[in-house]
């Protein structure tokens, strides 16, 4: 796997659809996407796996501010 992917890529190998990791994005849970030129969304590969935490706790039902407290302190640096 290369070492950043964009959102098309990433959505069929973390979990969540597209539309819910862009969710996420501005929701503040996921402030580590960072922009190509073009405005693509790249996720770098520490990111993946918070995405699968951050999609199994809101199924389960977690709030957004409580999820926030389930990723790694680093997470988005």
């Amino acid at each position: 796997m290369k070492g950043s992917l964009n959102l098309g890529e990433l959505a069929p190998l973390s979990g969540p659809s597209a539309s819910r990791i862009s969710f996420y994005e501005t929701s503040g849970l996921d402030s580590a996407v960072e922009r190509t030129s073009n405005g693509y969304r790249t996720f770098r590969p520490q990111q993946y796996p918070c995405l699968g935490i951050i999609e199994s706790a809101h199924h389960d039902g977690f709030s957004l501010d409580q999820i926030c407290h389930l990723l790694p302190v680093n997470y988005g640096q």
